[in-house]
């Protein structure tokens, strides 16, 4: 995978809130007129992975999991505008449903699109 690819793929920062809003927002009347197979929805939850940015919210986070799943959010920090302690991370963490689904977005995720071993 090339790094054209993958920052194509990657949705982080203040573009996040707007495309994830915009889906939403024109998910099921934007499809058809652009002649597209799948629904907007469905092309954002296959090729793109939301980044948190620094923004431990949980509303944002509760925004975005209804757009797509959990192991299309990646952690990632604004450093050094935004750095998290520990505690903030934890807390944040609890916001997620499972165990799966925080060490998914904690580096799992990363670790697939970026193929970490």
């Amino acid at each position: 995978m090339s790094i054209e690819r993958i920052s194509a793929r990657v949705a982080g920062g203040s573009s996040r809130s707007l495309m994830l809003r915009t889906s939403a927002r024109c998910a099921g009347t934007l499809s058809p007129i652009a002649g597209l197979d799948r629904s907007i929805t469905e092309y954002l939850q296959q090729n793109v992975w939301v980044t948190a940015s620094g923004m431990l919210d949980p509303a944002l986070l509760h925004h975005a999991l209804a757009v797509t799943t959990p192991d299309r959010i990646l952690f990632s920090t604004d450093y050094p505008f935004q750095s998290p302690t520990r505690e903030e991370l934890v807390t944040f963490l609890t916001n997620f449903a499972d165990d799966e689904s925080r060490i998914a977005f904690a580096s799992g995720n990363a670790q697939q699109l970026f193929t970490i071993t």
